[in-house]
């Protein structure tokens, strides 16, 4: 109920005045690579710049305590696996500061749990906790019921695809066609 209240109130808030304001709130920076790589790996824009919000905030240059990288957070690990799997050819650990190749590892690391997962959810979910934890998840029937996201484990992870779904609502808001 929170959560609705609050979008109600950002929806009021950018229909009367604010809405020349929301570029700077949820920004489409870096719409080249989103709009490229969002359609090659067959995903919303909503969700990649959801995503994108959610991990960096847009900050190109961003580092987590995980030490994930760039846009999309992506750590050297994943980014390699992934450069891999994509074909990139040279890949370095310092090409997951670059916002393309971010932008394309992250989308197609996000397609791929897509596909593992069947659900745009629970690839979410897996996105912040990893694919294992999410498999487990499911095995030990913790979303069998209709309460939405509360019995997730980890509480990082409960709000990340809150906060995601919620970035996605306003960016389709926003800037759907």
């Amino acid at each position: 109920m929170k959560k609705l209240i609050i979008f109600i109130l950002l929806v009021i808030i950018l229909l009367y005045g604010g809405y020349k304001y929301s570029e700077y709130i949820f920004p489409q920076k870096f719409s080249e690579y989103v709009s490229l790589y969002s359609d090659s790996y067959n995903l919303d824009k909503e969700l990649v710049y959801s995503v994108i919000k959610a991990e960096s905030n847009f900050n190109k240059d961003a580092t987590s305590y995980k030490n994930a990288i760039g846009l999309m957070q992506i750590t050297k690990e994943t980014g390699r696996w992934a450069a891999e799997k994509i074909g990139i050819d040279n890949y370095s650990d310092e090409m997951l500061k670059v916002p393309e190749i971010n932008i394309q590892i992250g989308t197609w690391y996000l397609n791929y749990l897509i596909e593992e997962l069947e659900n745009e959810n629970y690839a979410v979910m897996a996105y912040n906790a990893g694919i294992n934890n999410v498999k487990n998840w499911i095995e030990e029937g913790c979303f069998k019921n209709e309460d939405g996201f509360r019995n997730v484990p980890y509480k990082e992870t409960r709000r990340y695809i809150q906060k995601v779904n919620f970035y996605k609502k306003v960016y389709g808001f926003l800037y759907r066609d």
